[in-house]
């Protein structure tokens, strides 16, 4: 399992930093979850934040990050540039309604897709994959008309 810091706090010493993703062995104590200074996140995400922070083993010519993408049908890698996955973070951390919210409102299919990949809220879940249906609706109708 692994954290994310959700305010900045001091752990062994260090001070670490709103987004900063922490190891299982960092966060000893339970009263430092219970105390909301950090929250819980899927282990994908760790990897996603490792192959960002790895360029030669996880970004492609264009500064893009590689992600895996397994399902049932077998293992595919999308191309995703750093920022989105960034912004994917910092909406999976939100509130429920803050995170339908921003949503709504996201016109980055990057992002959206990465917190498909890793969101586990089912209301957040539909409201993105909503929003891309559109985005995607909006890409097809405007390549027809051209």
């Amino acid at each position: 399992m692994a954290y994310v810091v959700k305010k900045p706090l001091d752990i062994g010493g260090r001070r670490r930093a709103i987004g900063e993703i922490l190891r299982d062995d960092e966060v000893a104590s339970g009263s430092v979850i219970r105390s909301g200074y950090v929250a819980k996140i899927d282990s994908k995400i760790v990897d996603i934040a490792t192959a960002a922070d790895s360029p030669a083993k996880g970004a492609d010519s264009a500064g893009k990050v590689n992600l895996p993408v397994l399902s049932e049908n077998g293992s595919t890698v999308i191309s995703v540039a750093p920022e989105s996955i960034s912004e994917a973070v910092r909406i999976m951390q939100l509130s429920q309604t803050d995170a339908v919210t921003a949503a709504k409102q996201s016109e980055d299919a990057d992002m959206l897709t990465v917190v498909t990949l890793c969101e586990s809220n089912k209301t957040i879940l539909s409201a993105v994959r909503k929003r891309l249906a559109e985005l995607e609706a909006e890409d097809g109708g405007s390549e027809g008309e051209a």
